[in-house]
């Protein structure tokens, strides 16, 4: 699995998608909707979140998530996300 320009590529099928609304003079990133992969989101949301990391780096970075969205909220806090209630 690879990130080419915020989606997951697995031999040649896109498999997730990350919509992302960057402002480079701002160094702002935010996450529109959520990760959508087609299975096995964990591996999926940490190659976007490796993809973020490397391009992003020094960029403030927000995504709002629903309570209901436990499985995304899991992830951002085993990144070590700040998650605010």
């Amino acid at each position: 699995m690879v990130s080419v320009n915020g989606n997951v590529i697995n031999e040649n099928t896109l498999t997730a998608v990350l919509a992302l609304c960057v402002e480079p003079k701002e160094k702002y990133l935010e996450a529109v909707g959520r990760v959508f992969a087609h299975k096995d989101y964990r591996s999926v949301a940490m190659e976007f979140y490796k993809y973020i990391k490397y391009n992003y780096s020094g960029y403030q970075f927000d995504a709002a998530y629903p309570e209901e969205n436990k499985q995304t909220i899991d992830f951002m806090i085993s990144i070590g996300a700040r998650v605010l209630a």
